[in-house]
């Protein structure tokens, strides 16, 4: 099966390594000279020149090498921690080599090279805190300049060993990579000492050297290189290297705001960190800029820290921009008022308000503890975030061995100026897998109960692996999603899928496919959309087979497909027919059906709310059930009738309970649960 092909074992091995967060304490030996630390203070600007090279090597042979200016910007400081903000600007880019099976294809693809570069921003920012060693606060912004699997982990910026440490000694780092460093030599950088440190990454093939320069308190020289596999067959050779050009003092945030090489870095570290204080007039001098990001940090920096702005008018103005996204946090400041709180139905169990915890805004790399260990994956946070008001959530899973950075580096340009809080996770694997459907499980729980997410809103989509990945999990639990994006999945090509496709009726599905994709055939979606069909689906799917595509099409290089798709839907929380098949118990629910236990190795059951209050169960395979039920889910309120295999089992009013069966109510079941007052007994 080609798709079993996505995944290589090698991949697996070195990310399980390379995800590891732990800082771990320095083993090294005690020396006279003192730790090192940082010498940075607000007002400070680090100027660096830096260059970076990727090479493809396989049966197409890629080389490029990018020029950027970098300014690091200490943009306050509180309680030790240092909030830091970090630009990079893009100078040139060029295409050095291009050739498939040995064929000199350069003059071909230059053009196309170029294109996607006039696409690409110019200018990428993030920010972080840091303590005076360089160990970082909190979760990692992560918009980097490079489509890089490893790279965005290595920065101006790292992190310096805890104690004092001689020539020879080797100690554990910290950051992202699980580095393990060693003082190699003292030596000069122009007319400064510098102390050469040594660093190999867990996985083979990962190196990082960098010269400390203990008089002057900050790293002079980084130089960054790795080697790993890329897709079929490919290794991909990555060098970047970092040179301080220029150290500033006492310079001013008024001055960075109105400069465009520096403005982004300083907004970014003024979201990042609330307590920093800022020039007003200098920020809304930014709200003229013909720049839509720099517009939108400025609009969501005043709308975070809840300031009224001078020049409505000029908000006002941006409310309608073409820039979607300048566009609703500027709506937003606007109408900055506390969300109204819904009022609640009249057979709704009473519960306190949730409150949602302040969110980083970006793109950032987080973990979080699911049972098994730590559990990385990425979330982009919407500028226009501040927990009083739910916004839609989307999962997207990438393709090959379903890294997150995978899927922000095929999605986060897209996805970055839409509404949605979109959550990557890491799978290492196939997602369809049962160990790795269940760390997603977690996952989403943990978001939706981090997050106000608009439950009727939630959406899965993928591309690859991830593509089959989507609709897998949109079969264990329908009832979570509004609609599923499957791109070059395989569909129900994987046994899995095909076995559970009932689950999927009431959804709204989108399949694209490329008819010149050599990895997963197109006829996997035809086939998926086909069986569909016949199953007479409550929303159609849509199928597109766009044609010379081969296999590179994700919520990027859809045709435009898939967000338009997206938007046009909302959940239906509880459809009046439910039609499930399970193989296993482990997700029991679909909609408002619960299977309890099984008979068979599997277990069918259809449902339907009529008109007149019957509830029409007819079911192979199921020896115990629940139905999760409330009051307006009927057509009018009265006796309900629950006929099970065309027996009456029960009638009378919908019973209320706000235990839910002695459980309570979890984040991913916004229905009150109500247990009918017997079991219901479906042996035959």
């Amino acid at each position: 099966m080609p798709v079993q092909q996505l995944v290589s074992a090698s991949v697996r091995v070195i990310w399980a390594a390379i995800w590891s967060l732990t800082w771990c304490g320095p083993a090294i030996a005690q020396s006279a000279s003192p730790p090192w630390k940082y010498d940075l203070r607000p007002g400070d600007h680090l100027v660096y020149r830096y260059s970076f090279e990727r090479e493809f090597k396989g049966e197409t042979q890629s080389k490029t090498r990018a020029q950027f200016t970098t300014h690091v910007l200490v943009t306050g400081e509180q309680n030790g921690r240092l909030s830091i903000g970090f630009q990079r600007n893009r100078q040139t880019a060029d295409l050095l080599l291009y050739r498939e099976k040995g064929h000199d294809k350069l003059a071909q693809e230059l053009p196309k090279f170029q294109n996607r570069m006039a696409r690409r921003p110019v200018r990428f920012s993030e920010a972080n805190e840091f303590s005076p060693t360089g160990v970082g606060l909190d979760y990692w912004q992560v918009n980097r300049e490079n489509t890089s699997r490893m790279l965005f982990a290595v920065h101006e910026i790292e992190a310096l060993p805890q104690t004092a440490v001689k020539i020879g000694d080797t100690w554990r780092g910290g950051g992202l990579l699980s580095w393990n460093f060693r003082l190699a030599a003292l030596e000069n950088l122009g007319d400064t000492s510098c102390y050469r440190v040594e660093g190999k990454a867990a996985p083979e093939g990962a190196e990082l050297v960098y010269w400390w320069c203990p008089v002057e308190g900050f790293i002079r020289k980084l130089i960054f290189y790795a080697e790993y596999p890329g897709g079929e067959g490919e290794t991909i050779v990555e060098r970047a290297v970092f040179e301080l050009t220029e150290r500033r003092r006492h310079e001013s945030l008024e001055t960075w705001l109105r400069a465009p090489d520096t403005q982004q870095a300083a907004m970014q570290s003024l979201l990042l960190s609330p307590w920093a204080v800022f020039p007003l007039p200098a920020l809304e001098e930014v709200l003229h800029s013909n720049d839509g990001e720099v517009q939108s940090q400025a609009l969501a920096i005043l709308f975070q820290r809840h300031l009224a702005v001078t020049d409505r008018n000029r908000v006002v103005e941006l409310s309608a921009s073409n820039d979607p996204l300048v566009k609703s946090t500027a709506a937003q400041l606007l109408d900055a008022k506390p969300a109204a709180t819904a009022p609640s139905r009249a057979d709704e169990c009473p519960a306190p308000p949730p409150k949602y915890i302040p969110q980083r805004l970006g793109t950032s790399l987080r973990v979080v503890a699911d049972g098994r260990g730590d559990q990385l994956f990425m979330v982009h946070v919407p500028l226009d975030y501040r927990g009083d008001r739910p916004f839609p959530l989307l999962i997207y899973l990438s393709g090959g061995a379903g890294f997150a950075i995978d899927g922000v580096r095929t999605g986060d340009d897209v996805l970055s100026q839409s509404e949605y809080i979109v959550v990557y996770p890491q799978a290492g694997g196939l997602w369809w897998k049962p160990e790795i459907a269940s760390r997603v499980d977690a996952l989403l729980k943990h978001v939706l109960d981090e997050f106000n997410v608009d439950r009727n809103r939630v959406y899965v989509a993928g591309y690859s692996n991830g593509g089959t990945g989507a609709l897998y999990y949109a079969t264990l639990w329908p009832q979570r999603f509004a609609a599923v994006v499957s791109l070059m999945g395989a569909g129900q090509c994987i046994p899995e899928i095909a076995d559970s496709l009932p689950n999927v009726v009431n959804l709204p599905i989108l399949f694209v496919h490329g008819d010149k994709d050599p990895l997963i055939s197109a006829d996997c979606s035809q086939e998926t959309y086909t069986s569909l069909m016949k199953l007479s689906p409550r929303v159609h799917p849509e199928f597109h087979i766009l044609k010379g595509r081969a296999h590179e099409i994700t919520l990027e290089t859809d045709d435009g497909l898939s967000l338009p798709f997206l938007q046009k839907q909302e959940r239906d929380p509880s459809p009046t027919r439910v039609s499930a098949r399970w193989s296993d118990l482990s997700y029991p629910r679909r909609y408002w059906v619960e299977l309890l236990h099984k008979s068979k190795d599997t277990a069918e059951v259809d449902a339907q709310i009529k008109t007149d209050g019957t509830v029409a169960i007819t079911t192979d395979g199921a020896s115990q059930i629940r139905l999760l039920l409330r009051s307006d889910m009927f057509p009018k309120a009265g006796q309900v009738r629950v006929v099970l295999n065309g027996k009456q089992v029960f009638r009378g009013p919908v019973p209320r309970n706000c235990q839910a069966a002695g459980e309570p109510l979890t984040a991913t079941d916004e229905m009150l649960r109500f247990d009918l007052p017997l079991e219901l007994e479906t042996r035959r």
